[in-house]
């Protein structure tokens, strides 16, 4: 998500009557559309909007604000309405800490079974995938806690829900998360539930974090 605070002052010697304000990451990004309360003349607001990205991105941008955008409000100088300023945006890279995640789960699936004579620790719960085909069981994050293999605690990415990675309830997962761990024989896999994911159902990162 990037989120702005943009100030905005009246310039002219009459009241600014409410009007619309826009903002623009970069050309061609959506535009979004924000109310402007009236301002006396020489007075000044903060404005704040945000926009939720798609994917994620890195970089700077000429980032375009514009004051009365739908050209409501009549004035002799219409030119100064326009405000274009570099803007720098760096973001979580939200499929590399996906992969950290994983990463961990694999390496502390790893140490509990090399410690537990081959054992894999699951819930009673199994989801069916389409890619990879098949159905898997849900890989017990609780019981990794336990023996110690998760010393930073349950992941962020395991989602709070009726099938999930804490269904031992000796811990917690997370209610604004998306992905439940699966186990592939020994590989760890997932699924990402909700509106957000790109495809459900399916191994891998799907374009939300956590």
């Amino acid at each position: 998500m990037v989120q702005v605070a943009i100030t905005i002052q009246n310039q002219g010697t009459l009241m600014s009557p409410a009007c619309y304000w826009s903002w623009q990451l970069y050309n061609g990004s959506v535009t979004l559309l924000n109310t402007l309360p009236n301002l006396p003349p020489g007075g000044t607001t903060i404005v704040h909007t945000e926009m939720t990205m798609a994917e994620d991105i890195f970089g700077t941008f000429n980032s375009t604000a514009i004051v009365d955008s739908m050209g409501a409000v009549t004035e002799l100088n219409e030119s100064d309405n326009q405000f274009i300023q570099p803007l720098t945006v760096s973001m979580c890279d939200f499929k590399a800490s996906y992969n950290s995640d994983k990463n961990k789960i694999q390496t502390a699936l790893n140490a509990y079974t090399a410690s537990h004579n081959g054992s894999i620790p699951l819930t009673n719960n199994s989801i069916t995938l389409n890619n990879p085909s098949g159905t898997y069981y849900i890989i017990d994050i609780c019981a990794l806690r336990a023996a110690g293999n998760l010393p930073d605690g349950v992941p962020a990415s395991c989602v709070d829900s009726s099938f999930d990675n804490c269904g031992a309830s000796t811990c917690t997962c997370w209610p604004n998360a998306h992905y439940i761990w699966l186990a592939k024989g020994a590989e760890v896999i997932s699924t990402c539930t909700g509106g957000d994911c790109w495809i459900a159902y399916a191994d891998d990162y799907q374009g939300i974090y956590p």
